[in-house]
């Protein structure tokens, strides 16, 4: 399945990210699945991506 065009796909390293930057992309990751382009597995996924490490 080819990725979606989406802001997930240029989302800065976590070493480059404070963590008020991470809790900022979490929320915003929040509001992409309650708008329904983002299933909550995909949530799931990139919320463990930018929490683990």
């Amino acid at each position: 399945m080819p990725q979606k065009d989406t802001p997930l796909n240029s989302t800065p390293s976590k070493e480059t990210q404070q963590p008020t930057q991470v809790i900022d992309e979490i929320f915003h990751l929040g509001e992409l699945m309650e708008k329904g382009l983002l299933s909550e597995e995909e949530f799931q996924r990139e919320k463990k991506k930018l929490l683990s490490d």
